[in-house]
Parts: structure tokens; sequence; C-alpha cells
């Protein structure tokens, strides 16, 4: 068997032997991956947290959330600013408490928003603007914040959005994580980038 028969025989499996090599290449730059999640945590109560609690220690809760808003009962109106613009609220208030926080219109991402609408349940169940945004969705969930806190006080945020703040790259991550993937494609494999390489099939 000459050179030339060996030559011809290796070639006849270099297709099969660069989808092996691309294969391995990429299941190697994705094994460690996992997806981000972003999804808002219900917290729990403290009541259900602590299972001996007595009735006084429960009606002492209980008693600082409420009354906790010095303001006479109807629906007060705000705007706070979100990811992408101006978001407006509505909060009834009934016997000194939040009893109700409505979206009236938002300028953010739907799918961001939707999880920002957690802070609403937060406020309510505590009485309380002191509490934590949702991950994933932070700048919504300060507009949101921010919007009751002005329908409530008054008082206005900077009316910055969070897109300035942020420099406007929404899908910047997915979009690392493909040069990622590029990147290591053409390290490990760079004659698949080159015109020979298609030369071989």
């Amino acid at each position: 068997m000459d050179m030339n028969d060996k030559g011809k025989k290796i070639k006849s499996f270099a297709p099969i032997l660069s989808v092996a090599l691309v294969t391995a290449c990429v299941v190697g730059s994705l094994s460690g991956y996992k997806e981000p999640v972003y999804a808002a945590q219900k917290t729990e109560r403290m009541e259900d947290k602590v299972s001996k609690t007595t009735s006084s220690e429960k009606v002492e809760k209980k008693s600082t959330a409420k009354g906790s808003f010095d303001l006479a009962d109807g629906v007060y109106k705000g705007t706070g600013t979100g990811y992408a613009g101006d978001i407006t609220v509505s909060v009834q208030i009934k016997d000194k408490q939040i009893v109700a926080i409505d979206i009236l219109s938002s300028s953010d991402d739907a799918a961001f928003f939707n999880r920002a609408k957690a802070v609403i349940d937060r406020i309510i169940e505590g009485q309380t603007l002191n509490v934590d945004t949702v991950s994933g969705a932070t700048y919504s969930s300060n507009g949101i914040i921010s919007a009751v806190k002005n329908a409530l006080t008054g008082e206005k945020d900077s009316g910055e959005t969070g897109q300035s703040q942020s420099g406007g790259t929404a899908a910047a991550g997915s979009s690392t994580s493909v040069g990622h993937f590029l990147r290591t494609v053409h390290t490990c494999y760079p004659f698949l980038f080159s015109a020979p390489a298609f030369a071989l099939v």
C-alpha cells in the first residue's frame, strides 16, 4: 500500500472525524453551563417559620403592621422610574393600611415586569416600603417601590431609567455565552474556520 492509498483512506474519514471533534468541543464547552433562573421567591412569613408562637405575640405582630400609614381612606396615584421608563400605580388605603396596589401603566419589558410585581405582595404583606427587590428584575422592582412611595409621600425618584444606568444592554448576557462558545470552538479547532477545512469534505 503506497502513500496515496493511505491518504485516500484517511481522507474518507475526515468528515466523520471533524464532526466528532466539533461535537466533543460543544459538549466540553457546555458541560458546566447552568441557565440563570430569574424567579420571584416567595418569602415565608415569620408565623410560618416559628411553630410555637403564642396568640399574644401574633396579635402584637399584626398590630405593628396595621395602621402604619397616616393617610385618609382613598386611592392615591404615584409614578416611579423603572428600567425603560415610567411606572404608574394606584394605591388603595383603608384603615391606614395598604389594601391594594394596581399597575396603571409601565414601559418595562413584560417578562421582567411580571417578575417585579412580586414586590407588591411584599409591600402589602409587610405594610412597608422597605422590601427586597426581585432578583433579575431589580430596576422594575425599584420602579414599583418608587411609584408606591410617590403615591403615599409625594417623594419622587431621580427619574433616571435603569436602561440608561446599565448602558442599555438588555441581552448582553446571552450574547456573551454565544461568543464564549465560538471562541472556544475557534481555539480548539482553528481549521474549521479556514478555507482548506471545506476541501476535506
